[in-house]
């Protein structure tokens, strides 16, 4: 935070708008830096600033007060989903706009499914997922459910993109249910590979205890490839509601995953379903808000 005050304050004063991504801590230099220079500020709420099941932070006393002062004190406040939204307004009694994240639909697009030929899967219905191997993403659920979804999909495999502190843990269990043979882990998945990973796959699944909005999950539906996902946070903004499950349902997620089996659509079909979610049109969004601010 001492390092963004230094930015700012070399910055600042030559800004039209000042904007905070996070409210905390990312809110509390921005707001000193609005006041000192006269300039509006905007802050965005992502996520974990306002809430999450795995964090303590922000249920502390101390952020009790600074979180609402900063939403109370801003010339403008947005966040990235519906779900987002009632939170800060259980937390504040303030107006809110909701704009996404933004999405490069340019760089996300259907293609060859590289990963999958790779690892000789082409005869595979190939569940993929990507994540940080943390506790919140739940990754054991979808190891531990591929035993009965092999029952009802014989051809079916997981693919495990993503590093973390679970990773070791999440290949002993898969070694200890014998499922070696169903769940193929590939570690960290760099940027210019992700177009290929998400095309690499049938189905993107997502077993997250919450989301803010779950960027890989849009980034995988601009590729074309659906999403099954539990009910939480920002996913029910854009994913199909025939492919939400209740968090933690093994029955919920199965049933999904079979609808989304035997109901396969074109990927343009699918791409087409995110293109409100394009830098282009998110962008917009900003600027008119940004406009609307200097104007005053």
């Amino acid at each position: 935070m001492f390092f963004a005050c230094l930015y700012g304050l070399k910055h600042a004063r030559s800004a039209d708008v000042i904007h905070a991504f996070f409210v905390l801590p990312s809110g509390i230099p921005a707001f000193f830096l609005a006041k000192t220079f006269r300039k509006p500020l905007v802050i965005t709420a992502l996520g974990g600033d306002i809430y999450s099941p795995y964090r303590f932070l922000y249920t502390r006393p101390l952020s009790k007060l600074v979180a609402p002062f900063l939403l109370r004190n801003a010339d403008e406040v947005t966040c990235i989903s519906n779900d987002l939204e009632k939170r800060i307004h259980q937390m504040v009694d303030v107006d809110v706009n909701v704009i996404p994240d933004s999405l490069d639909t340019q760089k996300f697009k259907p293609s060859l499914p590289l990963y999958r030929n790779h690892l000789k899967l082409t005869d595979k219905y190939v569940l993929i997922t990507l994540a940080r191997l943390i506790p919140r993403k739940n990754i054991s659920f979808l190891i531990r459910v591929m035993k009965e979804l092999r029952q009802i999909i014989p051809e079916v495999h997981l693919l495990i993109g993503g590093a973390g502190p679970e990773k070791e843990s999440l290949e002993k269990l898969t070694c200890s249910l014998g499922l070696n043979n169903l769940v193929t882990f590939i570690g960290y998945v760099p940027d210019e590979r992700l177009n290929d990973f998400y095309n690499s796959g049938d189905l993107y699944v997502n077993s997250s205890w919450h989301e803010g909005l779950c960027l890989s999950a849009l980034e995988s539906l601009s590729c074309g490839t659906p999403v099954v996902a539990p009910r939480v946070g920002g996913m029910s903004d854009y994913c199909d509601r025939h492919f939400l499950y209740e968090p933690g349902s093994l029955m919920g997620f199965i049933d999904c995953v079979s609808l989304a089996y035997n109901s396969r659509k074109e990927r343009e079909k699918i791409r087409s379903s995110v293109e409100k979610f394009s830098i282009f049109s998110i962008g917009k969004q900003y600027l008119k808000l940004y406009d609307k601010l200097i104007r005053k």
